[in-house]
């Protein structure tokens, strides 16, 4: 199984985790975690955060 982003690719969020879609906002995938139940976790960071998220691979969108 491959990883369907790579390391620099710009992506969006489709929902912030607590089942809130998060517009506008879009993040650089700064690294690609192990598959967790056949599914990657990619940490991303957004210019206008101060901190990283690490999401799952279903979350994010071209």
């Amino acid at each position: 199984m491959k990883p369907k982003f790579k390391v620099g690719q710009t992506v969006q969020l489709s929902t912030n985790g607590l089942g809130r879609a998060v517009r506008g906002t879009t993040y650089e995938i700064i690294s690609i975690r192990p598959a967790n139940d056949d599914e990657f976790q990619y940490v991303i960071k957004s210019p206008t955060e101060a901190y990283q998220r690490c999401v799952r691979e279903g979350l994010l969108a071209v």
